[in-house]
């Protein structure tokens, strides 16, 4: 079973303290346009998505495979996962988006429960997904970059000295900014999901989910 330990969370709080401003600002950017804008340019976000997470599973595969691997190896193995997943995405944007969206669950439910569970989890989500996507991928990406815009603007604000992680859990009487934060973040998925709902049928793009259902079915 695989378990995300507190030091393993401070840790990664601390990663992106460290990130330079301008990168944050960057990432605080793209969240807020994966919220609100997320299924009007799915096939970019998915590929950019998809290129992050192939890197990290094809980095996994070759530290599986390898006892010691070297950088250049990690490399080429994260190049060649996220190319490979960036091009899924972008060309076969519904089972890309369906497989992004169960690897994620199989990993959360593995973290806390076991790999059984994890994958059982996993194929569940996979099926709702496919049957139900056009809401899905409203929700997904509104939750996903509300999510890391709270993140990131909270790790910006904290600073480099600070720990982030410290402020939040380890300090007497923080409870209620962990609370404010996560109703800060609700509220922006919920505003996000409602403007893509409403933009969705008004603006349409050859970047949507849909725009590639509807040439599939042409050239047929």
């Amino acid at each position: 079973m695989i378990a995300a330990t507190p030091l393993q969370l401070r840790q990664l709080m601390d990663f992106f303290q460290d990130i330079n401003p301008a990168i944050m600002f960057l990432l605080i950017l793209w969240s807020l346009i994966n919220c609100f804008l997320g299924y009007l340019i799915f096939r970019i976000l998915l590929a950019v998505n998809g290129l992050i997470l192939g890197g990290i599973i094809g980095s996994l595969i070759l530290a599986g495979c390898l006892a010691a691997p070297t950088a250049m190896g990690g490399f080429m193995a994260a190049l060649a996962g996220g190319t490979l997943l960036a091009l899924l995405a972008w060309f076969a944007g519904r089972a890309a988006f369906v497989l992004m969206v169960g690897f994620c669950a199989v990993v959360l439910v593995m973290t806390a429960v076991g790999w059984i569970l994890g994958i059982l989890l996993g194929l569940i989500v996979c099926a709702i997904v496919y049957s139900h996507f056009k809401p899905t991928v409203f929700y997904v990406t509104a939750v996903t970059g509300a999510a890391g815009s709270i993140f990131y603007a909270a790790a910006l604000a904290a600073g480099r000295r600070a720990s982030l992680w410290s402020k939040l859990f380890e300090q007497p009487g923080r409870a209620w900014l962990v609370v404010l934060l996560l109703l800060i973040a609700a509220a922006l998925a919920a505003a996000g999901a409602f403007v893509q709902r409403r933009l969705a049928p008004v603006i349409r793009t050859s970047l949507t989910p849909l725009s590639l259902i509807k040439k599939r079915r042409r050239s047929r």
